[in-house]
C-alpha cells in the first residue's frame, strides 16, 4: 500500500476517534450546571487531536465534531444562540492554528512549545465565536451580548477549562507520542 495512502487511512481513523471523543466526553459534563462551559470539554479531544493531524483534519474535527454532537444529543444547542454553530468556527479555527503552529519548522515538542501553541489559538478561537455571534446579531437580529461582553465573559467563564487544558493537554500529547508511532 502507498504511504500516501496509509497515512490517509490513519488520518481518518485518528479524525474519527477524536470527534468520537469530542461528543462522548462533553456528555457527562452536561451533568453539572454550566459544565460544558466552564470546562470545555470537548476541547480537549479536538486539541489533542490537532497535535497529531495535518491541518486539514484538524480543522474539519474542530467543524464538524460540534456540529455531529448537535445532531446526536442536542448539544450545544442551536438556539436561542447559535452556539453549535460559534463552536464549530471556534474549534475549526483553534484546532486549525495549532497544526500550523505544530508544523512550523521552531516548534519543537516540549510542554512549553505546546502551551505557547495552545493559549493563543484558543484566544483567537473565542474571537472568532464572539464574531460569528455578532454577525448572528446583525443578520438575522439574534438576541444576545455583545461580541465583547460575550468573548470576555466566554474567557473568564472558560478559565478552569482553559487551565485544565493548559496541563492536560501537553501531558496526554507527551504520553501518547511516548508510547506509540503517532505523529
Amino acid at each position: 500500500m502507498k504511504e500516501k495512502t496509509k497515512n490517509s487511512i490513519k488520518f481518518t481513523t485518528l479524525a474519527g476517534l477524536f470527534i468520537a471523543l469530542g461528543i462522548v466526553l462533553p456528555i457527562a459534563f452536561h451533568a453539572l450546571p454550566d459544565g460544558g462551559k466552564i470546562f470545555l470539554p470537548m476541547f480537549l479531544p479536538v486539541v489533542i487531536g490537532a497535535l497529531f493531524l495535518p491541518w486539514q483534519y484538524a480543522l474539519a474535527v474542530g467543524v464538524i465534531t460540534p456540529m455531529l454532537s448537535w445532531l446526536i444529543t442536542g448539544m450545544p444547542p442551536m438556539a436561542p444562540l447559535p452556539m453549535n454553530i460559534m463552536l464549530a468556527m471556534q474549534l475549526g479555527v483553534t484546532s486549525l492554528l495549532i497544526a500550523v503552529f505544530k508544523s512550523m519548522k521552531w516548534f519543537n515538542e516540549k510542554r512549553l512549545m505546546i502551551i505557547i501553541a495552545l493559549i493563543p489559538s484558543l484566544l483567537i478561537g473565542f474571537g472568532i465565536s464572539g464574531s460569528v455571534l455578532k454577525a448572528a446579531v446583525e443578520l438575522f437580529g439574534v438576541k444576545g451580548p455583545g461580541m465583547w461582553a460575550y468573548i470576555s465573559g466566554a474567557v473568564i467563564t472558560g478559565l478552569p477549562g482553559i487551565a485544565v487544558l493548559t496541563v492536560l493537554v501537553p501531558a496526554i500529547y507527551l504520553i501518547i507520542r511516548k508510547r506509540t508511532q503517532l505523529s
